[in-house]
C-alpha cells in the first residue's frame, strides 16, 4: 500500500519543498562563484563551505518533505506537533529534558 501522497498536497510539504528549492537555487549560484573566484583560506577555496552548506540543507529539507508524508494529517498539526515544539524550545533554552518521570512526561531542570 502506497502511503505517500503526491508532493505538494498540503501546506507543510509545500513549505519544506520551497525551502529545498531555494537552497538548491543558492547552490546553483554558489558553484560558479567557486569556479570563478580563486581565493583560498588555508589552502581551501573560500566558496567550498557555503556550497556544501547549501547543498546539505537542500537535501535535508527535501528529505523532511518526503518524510512528512508518512505522518498522518491529524498528527501534523495536532497535539504531537505542539508537544514537539515545546520540548524543542526547552532544549534550545539550555534545559535538560528528563523522560524518566512518571508517564514519561518531560520535566525540565537547569
Amino acid at each position: 500500500m502506497n502511503r505517500l501522497l503526491p508532493l505538494g498536497t498540503d501546506a507543510a510539504t509545500r513549505a519544506w519543498l520551497a525551502v529545498a528549492c531555494f537552497m538548491l537555487a543558492a547552490t546553483l549560484v554558489l558553484v560558479p562563484a567557486a569556479m570563478i573566484d580563486a581565493r583560498t583560506l588555508e589552502g581551501v577555496n573560500v566558496w567550498t563551505k557555503p556550497v556544501k552548506f547549501s547543498t546539505s540543507l537542500a537535501l535535508h529539507f527535501a528529505t523532511l518533505a518526503l518524510l512528512l508524508q508518512l505522518v498522518s494529517p491529524a498528527a501534523r498539526g495536532g497535539r504531537m506537533l505542539v508537544r514537539f515544539v515545546q520540548i524543542s524550545r526547552r532544549c534550545a533554552g539550555g534545559r535538560r529534558i528528563s523522560t524518566s518521570t512518571p508517564a514519561s512526561r518531560p520535566a525540565c531542570t537547569r
